[in-house]
């Protein structure tokens, strides 16, 4: 796996902005880069787990209006590219998990692995990003809670027909704010998943995690 170089740590609440798009960063731990998008509470749900073996970097993105999905996602690669951030792993939490796709669809060579919580109906993504799903190149796990009845389901599973190495996790007991609600057992599969990538197996179409 490339690693990518490790620029001057980051201060607290750090923001980057191209072409309008501000992107709010906070870093923590050291290792892996590994970028997490999504909205603070869900974040600093699973921040500090993350951070024992990943150089997280929670992103929170805001502005860009006006701005088609493959302009926003260019922005976005741009500040992550500043940062000196080669390649890198992202998770998107909720409505994150739409600009972690974008980012995986146009810019497929800097993905290391994807990870999708709650990811929004197909209906919510641009027209684009359905079209180029097969472009995804990263190894990817979708998860989603047992409760979840925003559409998250029905994402998961289109995406498992048209991501070639696409994993499918339903996490027990838990709705669309599946991190906040069920962190521990969430961070269990995802530092597996982002260990192990392709290697990492599941036995059914979706496995449930109760504990």
């Amino acid at each position: 796996m490339a690693q990518a170089r490790q620029p001057d740590r980051l201060s607290t609440g750090a923001t980057i902005e191209i072409d309008g798009v501000q992107l709010r960063v906070r870093e923590a731990g050291s290792g892996r880069p590994l970028v997490v998008l999504g909205d603070d509470g869900q974040i600093d749900a699973l921040r500090n787990g993350l951070a024992k073996h990943n150089r997280v970097l929670a992103i929170e993105v805001s502005g860009g209006e006006g701005l088609d999905a493959r302009k926003l996602a260019e922005a976005a690669a741009a500040a992550l590219a500043r940062m000196k951030l080669e390649q890198f792993s992202v998770i998107g939490i909720s409505r994150g998990a739409a600009l972690a796709l974008t980012l995986a669809v146009f810019a497929p060579h800097q993905i290391d692995k994807l990870i999708l919580m709650s990811p929004p109906p197909m209906a919510a993504l641009d027209e684009e990003v359905r079209a180029g799903l097969a472009q995804v190149a990263a190894p990817t796990l979708v998860m989603v809670g047992s409760r979840d009845r925003s559409g998250g389901a029905e994402t998961m599973r289109a995406l498992r027909e048209k991501i070639a190495a696409c994993h499918l996790l339903l996490v027990y007991d838990a709705g669309e704010a599946i991190a906040a609600e069920r962190p521990d057992a969430c961070l269990t599969p995802i530092g597996e998943f982002l260990e192990r990538g392709i290697e990492f197996v599941v036995c059914h179409e979706s496995q449930v995690i109760r504990r």
